[in-house]
């Protein structure tokens, strides 16, 4: 459940349970979101939304990524890469990136091609909530 703060019983009956997405980050598919940003004095909410990959999907996935590094083709890693599932928010593209050095690292060090920054997606899918969707 996400809640504001506010004057309810629920609060005072689940104080032990409650969790501060400033403090603690929600995890969810594969995601971790956070709130980063400190107090001002202007009157704006100084917290912004911050998306990454949990660390065990990202640990998981560059495992993964490390063990096809020198027994899949470039076009073949290149494919899985542009595929993966997740949006492409800033942190999780740095991620993405770092796994691609790591498997170029790899393919080096065996003597295979690299594979190219853009197998992966720099921009984000629009999605329409409401509204047709197109067949792209």
């Amino acid at each position: 459940m996400l809640a504001t703060e506010g004057r309810h019983r629920w609060f005072e009956d689940e104080r032990e349970q409650i969790r501060d997405a400033r403090r603690v980050p929600l995890k969810v598919a594969g995601y971790s979101i956070s709130l980063r940003g400190k107090p001002t004095t202007h009157g704006r909410s100084p917290h912004h939304v911050h998306v990454e990959l949990r660390r065990s999907t990202y640990r998981d996935l560059k495992a993964y990524f490390l063990d096809l590094a020198t027994h899949r083709s470039e076009e073949n890693l290149m494919r899985e890469l542009w595929n993966l599932p997740f949006e492409l928010y800033a942190p999780v593209r740095r991620q993405l990136l770092n796994i691609v050095r790591a498997v170029n690292r790899e393919r080096k060090a065996a003597g295979f091609s690299r594979i190219p920054f853009d197998a992966i997606r720099f921009k984000r899918r629009v999605l329409k909530p409401f509204g047709e969707q197109s067949a792209a």
